[in-house]
């Protein structure tokens, strides 16, 4: 989450600010909908299946938890 007017190279990652907390979960709550309304395979029964494809290269990414 940035500020782009007043971060232009959106150096400041804003998504841990409380005062911006309303901003994600809206956020959140939108691409939650658009992926339930596109029956992205990421709302489904197996949600990490998009993750655990093989890559033709390098090792998998691991992301936080």
């Amino acid at each position: 989450l940035y500020d782009v007017e007043n971060d232009p190279q959106c150096m400041e990652n804003l998504a841990d600010e409380k005062s911006h907390s309303d901003v994600l979960e809206r956020l959140k709550a939108k691409l939650g909908k658009k992926l339930y309304d596109t029956a992205d395979p990421r709302t489904g029964d197996n949600p990490e299946i998009w993750e655990s494809y093989p890559r033709l290269e390098g090792k998998m990414r691991q992301f936080p938890d």
